[in-house]
Protein backbone atom coordinates (compact mmCIF):
# COMPACT_ATOMS: atom_id res chain seq x y z
CA UNK A 1 0.00 0.00 0.00
CA UNK A 2 2.82 2.40 0.82
CA UNK A 3 4.37 1.74 -2.57
CA UNK A 4 1.05 2.40 -4.33
CA UNK A 5 0.47 5.60 -2.37
CA UNK A 6 4.00 6.74 -3.18
CA UNK A 7 3.40 6.09 -6.88
CA UNK A 8 0.09 7.98 -6.79
CA UNK A 9 1.72 10.91 -5.01
CA UNK A 10 4.53 11.03 -7.55
CA UNK A 11 2.00 10.83 -10.40
CA UNK A 12 0.27 13.93 -9.04
CA UNK A 13 3.43 15.88 -8.19
CA UNK A 14 5.48 15.41 -11.35
CA UNK A 15 3.42 17.85 -13.52
CA UNK A 16 3.92 20.56 -10.90
CA UNK A 17 7.67 19.95 -10.97
CA UNK A 18 7.67 20.18 -14.77
CA UNK A 19 5.73 23.41 -15.11
CA UNK A 20 7.96 24.61 -17.99
CA UNK A 21 7.45 21.42 -19.98
CA UNK A 22 4.58 21.44 -22.46
CA UNK A 23 2.84 18.56 -24.12
CA UNK A 24 1.06 15.67 -22.50
CA UNK A 25 3.31 13.10 -24.21
CA UNK A 26 6.44 14.57 -22.59
CA UNK A 27 4.80 14.73 -19.16
CA UNK A 28 3.60 11.13 -19.50
CA UNK A 29 7.09 10.01 -20.55
CA UNK A 30 8.69 11.77 -17.59
CA UNK A 31 6.06 10.39 -15.22
CA UNK A 32 6.66 6.82 -16.35
CA UNK A 33 10.45 7.19 -16.44
CA UNK A 34 10.41 8.38 -12.82
CA UNK A 35 7.66 6.24 -11.32
CA UNK A 36 8.59 2.84 -12.78
CA UNK A 37 12.16 2.79 -11.37
CA UNK A 38 10.92 4.09 -8.01
CA UNK A 39 8.24 1.38 -7.79
CA UNK A 40 10.72 -1.29 -8.91
CA UNK A 41 13.26 -0.17 -6.34
CA UNK A 42 10.72 -0.10 -3.53
CA UNK A 43 9.36 -3.54 -4.44
CA UNK A 44 12.85 -5.04 -4.54
CA UNK A 45 13.78 -3.37 -1.25
CA UNK A 46 10.58 -4.67 0.40
CA UNK A 47 11.17 -8.17 -0.92
CA UNK A 48 14.79 -8.09 0.31
CA UNK A 49 13.77 -6.83 3.78
CA UNK A 50 11.02 -9.43 4.23
CA UNK A 51 13.11 -12.36 3.04
CA UNK A 52 16.18 -11.83 5.18
CA UNK A 53 16.88 -15.02 7.16
CA UNK A 54 16.79 -13.20 10.49
CA UNK A 55 13.31 -11.78 9.79
CA UNK A 56 11.92 -15.14 8.63
CA UNK A 57 13.42 -16.80 11.71
CA UNK A 58 11.80 -14.18 13.94
CA UNK A 59 8.37 -14.83 12.39
CA UNK A 60 8.75 -18.59 12.82
CA UNK A 61 9.80 -18.18 16.47
CA UNK A 62 6.92 -15.78 17.10
CA UNK A 63 4.47 -18.33 15.70
CA UNK A 64 5.91 -21.02 17.97
CA UNK A 65 5.67 -18.76 21.03
CA UNK A 66 2.04 -17.91 20.24
CA UNK A 67 1.20 -21.62 20.25
CA UNK A 68 2.65 -22.01 23.77
CA UNK A 69 0.61 -19.22 25.36
CA UNK A 70 -2.06 -20.16 27.88
CA UNK A 71 -4.92 -17.88 26.95
CA UNK A 72 -7.38 -16.75 29.62
CA UNK A 73 -10.84 -18.26 29.64
CA UNK A 74 -13.84 -16.15 28.69
CA UNK A 75 -15.02 -16.10 32.32
CA UNK A 76 -11.64 -14.78 33.54
CA UNK A 77 -11.54 -12.20 30.76
CA UNK A 78 -15.03 -10.89 31.57
CA UNK A 79 -14.19 -10.75 35.28
CA UNK A 80 -10.97 -8.85 34.69
CA UNK A 81 -12.74 -6.44 32.35
CA UNK A 82 -15.35 -5.70 35.00
CA UNK A 83 -12.67 -5.00 37.59
CA UNK A 84 -10.85 -2.62 35.22
CA UNK A 85 -14.05 -0.76 34.32
CA UNK A 86 -15.03 -0.46 38.00
CA UNK A 87 -11.65 0.99 38.98
CA UNK A 88 -11.67 3.37 36.03
CA UNK A 89 -15.08 4.70 37.08
CA UNK A 90 -14.01 4.90 40.73
CA UNK A 91 -10.86 6.81 39.76
CA UNK A 92 -12.90 9.18 37.58
CA UNK A 93 -15.31 9.83 40.46
CA UNK A 94 -12.49 10.50 42.93
CA UNK A 95 -10.75 12.87 40.50
CA UNK A 96 -14.03 14.68 39.82
CA UNK A 97 -14.58 15.02 43.58
CA UNK A 98 -11.06 16.42 44.09
CA UNK A 99 -11.57 18.81 41.19
CA UNK A 100 -14.79 20.11 42.71
CA UNK A 101 -13.15 20.55 46.12
CA UNK A 102 -10.19 22.46 44.67
CA UNK A 103 -12.50 24.56 42.51
CA UNK A 104 -14.53 25.50 45.61
CA UNK A 105 -11.39 26.33 47.59
CA UNK A 106 -9.98 28.50 44.79
CA UNK A 107 -13.34 30.23 44.36
CA UNK A 108 -13.53 31.00 48.09
CA UNK A 109 -9.97 32.37 47.97
CA UNK A 110 -10.98 34.55 44.97
CA UNK A 111 -8.51 32.85 42.66
CA UNK A 112 -11.34 31.81 40.33
CA UNK A 113 -14.03 34.21 39.20
CA UNK A 114 -16.62 31.61 38.21
CA UNK A 115 -18.37 29.69 40.98
CA UNK A 116 -18.16 25.91 41.05
CA UNK A 117 -21.02 23.81 39.74
CA UNK A 118 -24.10 24.01 41.91
CA UNK A 119 -23.40 27.49 43.36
Amino acid sequence: MIILFTAAWLWQQIPAWLSGLTGTDKVLTVRLSVILPVISGLVLFSWWMMNKPSRAEFLIETDNEMKRINWASRKDLVGSTRVVIFFMLATAFVLFFYDQIFQLIFWLLSVLRTPPMGF
